[in-house]
């Protein structure tokens, strides 16, 4: 993203699609789990995803493997903020992009799809610099494609996955390395494992048996009912105590 032409084109993109992206909500697979954790029941949420919908939600531990999309880098000096005042500035700067007239598709990951706009003149976009050296170029706190997961990050995540009694997988086919090798982690230490999820895994890969035998629930359902239901047995069974 240091390219002057490639920074505006995801700009423009950008500050149409976070508009959806920043009025999303959790549902029902976030709020068992932030309740789930509330109860001691369930301990740190690693996600994938990064659209602090956990956080939303009400979790408190939680582990943004892939960065989050509200919060904003410097790609010089590394100083970071939210990203509000950003998009602001950047609506403000340019208000003409900001009542694009195309058609446009919101993505999952914050960006848009600005059909009509392949031949824009992108030139006319103005993205602010860094807040903090006042010359770094911005980007999402997030990992792009072929960047690395902070060392941070990921010791943070192995530390949680190493302290707990098991890991659940949720919602995920397990493809990207940052999030098999947590999985791997935990059935090299012994560790059940369980998997809520629709559709095959890496675990089906050629392999991976010796993982996949450590996998003790497998649930091929959507999670956020999955969830829930759990949850709600959960608190049944707790009622029945009393």
């Amino acid at each position: 993203m240091f390219s002057a032409h490639h920074q505006r084109r995801y700009w423009a993109r950008s500050m149409a699609g976070w508009r959806p992206f920043s009025k999303a909500q959790p549902n029902d697979g976030h709020s068992a789990l932030a309740e789930l954790q509330a109860m001691g029941i369930v301990g740190t949420v690693i996600t994938q995803n990064v659209d602090g919908l956990h956080q939303k939600a009400g979790a408190q531990d939680v582990v943004d493997l892939h960065g989050r999309n509200d919060i904003i880098k410097c790609m010089a000096c590394g100083a970071k903020k939210y990203r509000g005042g950003f998009q602001e500035e950047l609506e403000a700067r340019n208000a003409a992009w900001s009542g694009w007239k195309g058609e446009w598709e919101a993505r999952a990951d914050g960006d848009a799809a600005l059909r009509g706009a392949e031949e824009a003149d992108y030139d006319s976009f103005e993205v602010p610099h860094c807040y903090a050296c006042g010359e770094g170029p911005m980007k999402p706190d997030v990992v792009f494609f072929g960047d690395r997961v902070e060392d941070a990050v990921k010791d943070r995540a192995m530390g949680a996955v190493l302290e707990q009694g098991g890991l659940l997988a949720v919602g995920t086919s397990m493809s990207t390395l940052s999030a098999f090798r947590l999985v791997q982690a935990a059935a090299d230490g012994g560790k059940p494992l369980g998997v809520v999820n629709i559709g095959k895994t890496r675990l089906e890969r050629k392999g991976n048996e010796a993982i996949a035998d450590h996998v003790s629930l497998y649930v091929e359902e959507r999670c956020g009912e999955v969830l829930a239901k759990a949850l709600e047995l959960l608190k049944e069974s707790e009622e029945l105590r009393k």
